[in-house]
């Protein structure tokens, strides 16, 4: 164990003492993803520890208020954020955890398609555009996304994206936007979606992973009835599909034939092994 001013110097001096480097990684990786279930945590933070273990851990922690269980998955998985104690003693730097109980398990997926996308290809310049303010993603996104503001009921025409990233391809900073689809909807919201990315230039790419071949179908019917330029601007695939296929995963691009992902993000066909917070990261 560390004192806190062995860790970071940045952290106010009521910071709770006893923190470890393991628990920093923590807090700043459910900062990225907002937050996480004990399965991704025990896999991220504590690969080698067992669940039991990690579990211990994680009730200390909330104990001494640093984390906080939101709610369990549908799978009976317990769900862990940041506190606003944490948020306020690291002065900001580890921000706090909001939830929609209605969207938990669509979220945790979504993490974990985010995790892949880090450990396969590199992307690692996250921003959840629902949980911050809209003024504060910064280029090339402030933009188009300047109407929205975290608590504020979007505008009901308002692109308000799973995620969105910044990765480099062929040298040049681009954006991208990531839609996870589990669920149909109505042909007409998927009309006034492909209308309204292709109204966002600073989303250079929108990446649908849908969870079946029905939605996927929708969404590229979409894109052929507004047809101008589909073909660039999305790329959509099944859950299935991105995580049987790694880089060489097929990425459907409207009535273009499909390329595969790493091409669209540009690696080459090459994996990036990527090791962040300290931390290397495991598949579950």
């Amino acid at each position: 164990h560390l004192h806190h001013s062995e860790i970071n110097p940045h952290l106010k001096a009521e910071f709770p003492p006893h923190i470890t480097l393991r628990d920093e990684a923590l807090f700043t990786l459910i900062s990225r993803h907002n937050f996480l279930s004990t399965r991704q945590i025990n896999a991220r933070v504590f690969p080698n520890l067992k669940p039991t273990t990690v579990l211990r851990r994680l009730r200390k922690l909330e104990e001494r208020g640093q984390i906080t269980r939101l709610g369990r998955t549908q799978g009976g998985q317990a769900v862990w954020g940041n506190s606003k104690l944490t948020n306020e003693l690291s002065a900001g730097m580890y921000t706090y955890s909001r939830v929609n109980l209605h969207t938990l398990d669509h979220d945790l997926l979504l993490n974990e398609v985010r995790f892949y996308l880090e450990e396969q290809f590199g992307v690692a310049e996250w921003l959840d555009i629902r949980h911050m303010r809209a003024d504060a993603v910064g280029k090339p996104f402030d933009k188009d996304f300047s109407s929205l503001r975290v608590d504020n009921d979007a505008v009901r025409d308002d692109i308000v994206p799973d995620s969105i990233f910044k990765h480099t391809r062929e040298g040049v900073e681009l954006g991208f936007s990531l839609e996870l689809e589990l669920s149909l909807k109505r042909n007409s919201r998927y009309d006034k979606l492909v209308e309204n990315y292709f109204s966002c230039p600073s989303v250079s790419t929108v990446f649908f992973v849908v969870r079946n071949n029905l939605i996927r179908n929708s969404i590229m019917r979409a894109g052929r009835r507004y047809y101008r330029g589909a073909h660039q601007k999305f790329a959509i695939c099944t859950i299935e599909e991105l995580f049987a296929g790694g880089g060489d995963t097929l990425m459907h691009i409207a009535e273009s034939e499909p390329k595969p992902l790493y091409a669209l993000l540009d690696v080459k066909g090459m994996s990036s092994e990527v090791v962040s917070l300290g931390v290397q990261s495991q598949d579950n």
